[in-house]
């Protein structure tokens, strides 16, 4: 997972930055709000945000102590070509499931599919704007939890245990649903 964060946080710096300046700390603290349950150590962000600078993709105003960081043109650029890329991985990754579907069966094709467009498509989180910040960290949380179970290694006990926690939470949480 590590090796996967390193990796997207370039990305995920320009991104954040294309929206408003941010100082490094404010980096670190708006990708682990977002997130939920990933801070980027210092080690990692002001390095790479020295890179990012030496490769004419952001600039800072301010001192030292207190530098703001914005894209610059090279920048917006960098981040429209990733936007790009993304598109195409996601087709590809669909057309692999259509020919997955082909030779498989298309009965887990349509769930597949749908959380691939979960991963690509920002519009995917469903008004979570609206969702006080504490909540979303805790939705976020969840969803992080519910993904990174090795569901194979786990028993009948343990997955019907896990299922009657979601079904109990799911009974709380109807009663402040509006009808």
């Amino acid at each position: 997972m590590n090796l996967m964060k390193r990796g997207f946080l370039k990305f995920y710096i320009l991104k954040l930055l294309s929206e408003q300046g941010l100082t490094g700390y404010g980096l670190m603290k708006r990708i682990e709000e977002d997130t939920g349950f990933w801070k980027p150590s210092t080690g990692s962000m002001y390095p790479l945000l020295q890179s990012l600078e030496d490769q004419n993709l952001i600039t800072h105003e301010g001192e030292e102590d207190r530098k703001v960081y914005g894209l610059t043109k090279r920048g917006h650029t960098a981040l429209e070509e990733t936007n790009q890329a993304k598109a195409e991985m996601l087709e590809s990754l669909q057309n692999a499931c259509d020919v997955f579907g082909r030779v498989f069966g298309n009965e887990d094709v349509e769930g597949v599919r749908k959380q691939m467009q979960g991963w690509f498509h920002e519009s995917a989180s469903h008004g979570s704007e609206d969702i006080p910040k504490d909540l979303r960290t805790r939705l976020l949380l969840m969803r992080h939890a519910l993904l990174s179970f090795s569901y194979e290694k786990l028993s009948k006990q343990q997955i019907q245990k896990i299922n009657k926690i979601l079904e109990t939470a799911l009974t709380e949480l109807g009663e402040y649903i509006d009808s």
